[in-house]
């Protein structure tokens, strides 16, 4: 796992393409390439071109009320490589790199459908803290879930 380089973005969004139904824009993840918590994974058995990250989190840092937060905004595994563990490790990941910029808590909005995230997040220490109504562009609602750190 390392920091994000600008190089590595198509394969950023070749995977957020593949995931999600109402990806991000490249323009998107151009904007957060200096978030602290910018990380991809880099995949052990791929040597295609194009296909060496086995995924993605973002993560930023913002302030409420004084105390410093961390926000995953984004977190992708290409479909071929789920299911093994590279998302609970990008996760801890960006978990460890807020906290070491001084995050004291972690938060994050998710699909309410999305189970596999939701067992992910709840597995990691995160719980549901409230709802925000019609969130996502398709009008769905997310759940707020958030965790104490350190």
């Amino acid at each position: 796992m390392r920091p994000v380089e600008r190089a590595d973005l198509y394969a950023v969004v070749r995977i957020e393409a593949r995931t999600f139904e109402e990806p991000w824009r490249l323009s998107t993840f151009e904007h957060y390439l200096d978030a602290p918590g910018f990380l991809v994974l880099e995949d052990p058995e791929s040597d295609a071109v194009g296909e060496s990250i086995a995924g993605y989190v973002v993560a930023s840092l913002m302030r409420v009320g004084g105390t410093r937060v961390g926000h995953i905004k984004d977190l992708a595994v290409k479909p071929a490589r789920q299911g093994a563990g590279f998302g609970r490790r990008l996760l801890q990941g960006a978990l460890g790199t807020l906290e070491s910029q001084g995050a004291t808590a972690a938060r994050l909005e998710v699909r309410p459908s999305n189970e596999v995230a939701r067992s992910l997040y709840r597995s990691t220490g995160f719980a549901v803290a409230g709802r925000k109504e019609q969130y996502y562009p398709n009008g769905e609602d997310a759940l707020l879930l958030t965790r104490e750190l350190g």
